[in-house]
């Protein structure tokens, strides 16, 4: 009896879990998206003409900055577990804002 309770309440929890983050998620996902097209956008505006780059410039950096950003990904994942994501996402914010 006790475990169909706790199946039970874990199913609430995780539908209500659910029902909070993926609006939220679809978001930062839509965002995502939107920065990805920045770079397509920004080059069909003549980005790399009017910065003095030559054209397979941009395309090389993408792809480094992809490259780096996925192969960080599983390392950011374990930091943010072991560390919590209330510590680990605004620290990840601090130091972005910094680089740049």
């Amino acid at each position: 009896m006790k475990h169909e309770e706790n199946a039970k309440i874990d199913a609430r929890v995780v539908h209500k879990l659910d029902f909070i983050l993926l609006p939220f998620l679809s978001i930062f996902f839509l965002a995502s998206s939107l920065d990805r097209s920045n770079v397509g956008n920004a080059e069909s505006a003549n980005f790399t003409e009017d910065a003095g780059l030559a054209p397979q410039d941009l395309n090389t950096s993408v792809a480094i900055f992809f490259a780096v950003f996925v192969s960080l990904q599983p390392l950011g994942a374990a930091l943010g577990r072991n560390y919590g994501m209330v510590k680990f996402v605004p620290s990840c914010m601090i130091v972005w804002g910094f680089c740049g």
